[in-house]
């Protein structure tokens, strides 16, 4: 069942846009802040008090930036993105449906273990998987930003498992009696029901890819492998003025935003329909 602010009571909505606006208002200022300070000059930005409207407005920020953000920043961290989406659906769509529909040994055992993975913060296991990785001769590479990513493919397993889930297992064990193989189930009658997760779990994830910071700066270390955020990063090591830190910042966050608009609405009832099943 689903959800709006438009099937509740007059009382009810007023309440809820009253507890949902302060946050919403919290959320957007700090990007408003950003894209104000990235049309000041340098001496403004950390005016105070703070000025939001610019005076003079500074086009030529986003000139200088494109300078020192050259555009195959923007070409790796996309298809950085692009490739951990891929693969991270294509094992967390096979995974997910073999633990919420075929039976097998220890299926729920596997499952724990896999939830039990989520609680390792990557931090513990940074330094080893770099060692992994630079003995495969993986760095400065696409494939070594890339595959130790999809190590963390156990949050799409929980993802597609949960939805699964939801779906009635009557339709499976329909498809079975047809004939079906699993293969042929997955494909003909849980995909279609998992697009609206298929695309909340796309756009959460390449937001994660595109804003991957730490490992790329592990890895990356030859001129033309680097992402935006690592370009950013050095930007604002060396450069004085933080306008262009800002509207380097402000272009980064344009195709997440894009890919926000487009699947909004998968991104909503996917959240919605995800994780309702134990």
């Amino acid at each position: 069942m689903s959800y709006s602010l438009r099937s509740l009571r007059p009382g009810q909505a007023t309440i809820s846009y009253a507890v949902l606006a302060p946050g919403g208002v919290t959320m957007v200022i700090p990007f408003l802040y950003t894209l104000s300070s990235s049309l000041k000059v340098a001496t403004k930005v950390y005016s105070y008090p703070p000025e939001l409207l610019p005076d003079p407005v500074r086009l030529e920020n986003y000139v200088d930036v494109l300078r020192h953000l050259p555009p195959y920043t923007f070409v790796n961290s996309a298809i950085a993105g692009i490739t951990i989406v891929v693969g991270s659906l294509a094992l967390g769509l096979m995974a997910g449906f073999a633990l919420a529909r075929l039976r097998f040994p220890a299926r729920e055992a596997i499952f724990v273990v896999l939830v039990s993975s989520l609680f390792i913060p990557g931090h513990v296991t940074i330094v080893p998987l770099f060692v992994f990785v630079n003995q495969l001769g993986w760095t400065n590479s696409l494939h070594g930003l890339v595959l130790p990513a999809l190590g963390h493919v156990s949050v799409a397993v929980f993802w597609f498992r949960q939805f699964f889930r939801t779906v009635p297992a009557e339709l499976y064990e329909a498809a079975r009696i047809d004939g079906a193989s699993p293969g042929q189930a997955l494909l003909d009658i849980y995909l279609p029901e998992a697009r609206p997760a298929i695309g909340a779990y796309a756009v959460i994830t390449f937001l994660g890819g595109w804003n991957m910071y730490l490992w790329p700066l592990l890895i990356l270390r030859k001129e033309g492998t680097e992402t935006v955020t690592l370009k950013l990063a050095m930007i604002q090591a060396s450069n004085t003025e933080p306008s262009l830190a800002m509207a380097g910042a402000v272009l980064s966050v344009l195709p997440i935003l894009v890919v926000f608009i487009v699947a909004q609405r998968q991104l909503i009832q996917g959240v919605s329909r995800s994780g309702l099943v134990g």
